[in-house]
């Protein structure tokens, strides 16, 4: 199919399809058949690399730089992050309250690392100046004071000049799948990032081919070492 051939995903080209042909039910003219594709693995599978982060961010307007490394860094959702004010900072932690959680539950994230000093960037971002006026800005993320909201252009402008190919959503799965790597609890990863089920947590959860290569060589070495004690034991 040219569709599929272009890199258009299954769900996109099943509906386009029966809206192509829709004014032919609605006549009672018969319709070409068209084989339904199966959607069962109908999953995105992109993300981030570290340098591929770096060099995106550095194409990226001021105001989208410390939103971009917020959601590369914790894999909160786009409209989750947008949302944040400065109430909703205690100390070194910042809450995501309820009502603007896609799950429904409130979560904390701690200011640890590269992001206390996003925080403290973002304090210091905080003054905007509106018709003469200097003002202090509720939110944390903000474009002179207003919420960000739509920024598709400048993250295909920021992408195309990066060489890189991603949607901004696959920073939250970047930011699954390197707590993963990292050794964290599947519990506590899934606290994190705002994930309620397992099976979602496994969307996101994405393994590349070189960790599936170093978790091979790794049970292999580890079958070696075992085959040697064992030998070693019986020969003593």
């Amino acid at each position: 199919m040219e569709w599929k051939a272009v890199g258009r995903i299954r769900a996109s080209i099943c509906r386009e399809g029966y809206t192509s042909f829709h004014p032919l039910r609605k006549k009672k003219l018969p319709a070409p058949k068209i084989r339904r594709l199966d959607e069962r693995d109908n999953v995105r599978r992109g993300f981030f690399s570290e340098p591929e982060l770096r060099r995106v961010l550095s194409f990226l307007p001021a105001d989208l730089t410390d939103f971009t490394l917020f959601a590369w860094l914790t894999g909160m959702r786009k409209g989750e992050i947008a949302s944040l004010r400065w109430e909703d900072v205690n100390g070194d932690v910042i809450c995501l309250r309820a009502e603007n959680a896609k799950n429904g539950t409130a979560r904390v994230i701690p200011m640890e690392g590269e992001l206390a000093a996003l925080l403290a960037r973002r304090k210091a971002a905080r003054q905007v100046k509106v018709n003469e006026t200097v003002m202090l800005s509720a939110l944390i993320f903000h474009r002179q004071g207003e919420s960000i909201r739509e920024f598709r252009k400048s993250w295909a402008t920021a992408c195309k000049k990066a060489g890189i190919k991603r949607i901004f959503h696959d920073l939250r799965r970047s930011a699954c799948k390197n707590m993963l790597a990292a050794g964290v609890s599947q519990r506590t990863a899934m606290i994190l990032s705002g994930h309620k089920t397992d099976s979602m947590w496994r969307r996101y959860a994405l393994v590349e081919e070189n960790d599936l290569r170093t978790a091979l060589r790794a049970t292999q070495q580890y079958l070696a070492t075992a085959k040697e004690n064992v030998v070693a034991i019986a020969g003593d």
